[in-house]
């Protein structure tokens, strides 16, 4: 029998914080205070204290003398430091599994293929990533050896973090990953360690550059421009400018409230969703700024979530 002992709170406050990282609520450069952690969670700030070494640990922050815990930067030499050693773990992992495992050991795997086959077939994003770290941890133990599953266990933060951003830069990424956990258990199943090892480089070079492309056409266009990239979202269609981020860039702001009604729908009951934090739907817009063709109620296909309703310009953001 196996013991596995219940997360201690700081690996809960830990889990909270990395979350937020990982998803972009909180970004780089962000700094993290002890004290309102620990009044937003109702904990003490040695728990804080000890989640902040843990996720230093797990290369999500720096501690820093004199300014604390920081939100760490991803820089392109980072990111491919990161999976140029998830590559190489990942191929010890496979070799082994290759040599040792049994058929009816992949059972669990082929069940999990089957679950991201239906989330990428929903566009379910969120689905589609939990599900492919539960893949990634349901394949560490094939490694039989505890060291490799204790580095890759502390490096699954951070590749979540370029994960996450992946998916969101290409609609055709989930596409690619699913291929990839496919063809990986395929190589297991034929015992092909060759191509295995071939399909895991392609990838991790496939996503590591993705994920570098993004962090250096940000910075040329922040260098180019003396400013800091910030995202908007609108179409003369119905006001030019719907949505835009402020400085602080923890979402959208609704910003042309005078000319467009902005409504959150449910698409499946056809019910208008209040605004609220965490409510999810999908946008449709009313333009009253023109003066002819109207537009009433349009339905964008955009699905979003509501992170929050306040922020320092008193406005909802998603």
């Amino acid at each position: 029998m196996t013991f596995k002992a219940r997360e201690s709170l700081s690996e809960q406050i830990a889990g909270h914080l990395a979350a937020q990282i990982i998803r972009g609520d909180m970004l780089a450069g962000d700094r993290i205070q002890e004290l309102r952690v620990a009044g937003e969670l109702e904990v003490s700030r040695g728990s804080v204290r000890e989640a902040l070494l843990i996720l230093e640990r797990r290369h999500l922050i720096d501690i820093l003398p004199r300014r604390g815990a920081v939100v760490k930067e991803m820089s392109e030499s980072q990111v491919r430091g990161l999976y140029e050693l998830v590559q190489v773990l990942l191929g010890l992992v496979i070799r082994k599994a290759i040599k040792n495992v049994r058929e009816d050991d992949l059972d669990p795997i082929i069940a999990l293929i089957h679950e991201l086959q239906v989330a990428a077939s929903d566009r379910d994003l969120e689905r589609f990533f939990d599900l492919s770290f539960q893949f990634l941890e349901h394949a560490y133990p094939f490694a039989r050896n505890g060291f490799v599953e204790d580095v890759l266990t502390d490096l699954h933060p951070a590749l979540q973090r370029t994960y996450f951003m992946a998916l969101h830069l290409d609609n055709d990424e989930m596409k690619e990953c699913l291929s990839f956990f496919k063809a990986l258990v395929e190589t297991i199943f034929r015992r092909d360690v060759r191509s295995a090892l071939e399909i895991i480089r392609e990838f991790a070079e496939h996503q590591s550059e993705l994920v570098q492309e993004s962090i250096t056409r940000a910075r040329q266009i922040e260098a180019a421009w003396g400013a800091k990239c910030t995202e908007m979202l609108g179409g003369t269609d119905l006001g030019v400018t719907y949505w835009a981020e402020c400085d602080a860039q923890s979402g959208m702001h609704m910003v042309n409230m005078d000319y467009i009604i902005t409504e959150l729908l449910d698409p499946e009951s056809g019910e208008i969703i209040p605004w609220k934090k965490g409510a999810e739907g999908e946008m449709i817009y009313t333009a009253i700024g023109r003066q002819a063709s109207p537009v009433v109620r349009f339905r964008s296909g955009d699905y979003i979530e509501v992170i929050d309703t306040e922020c320092t310009l008193s406005l909802i953001h998603i």
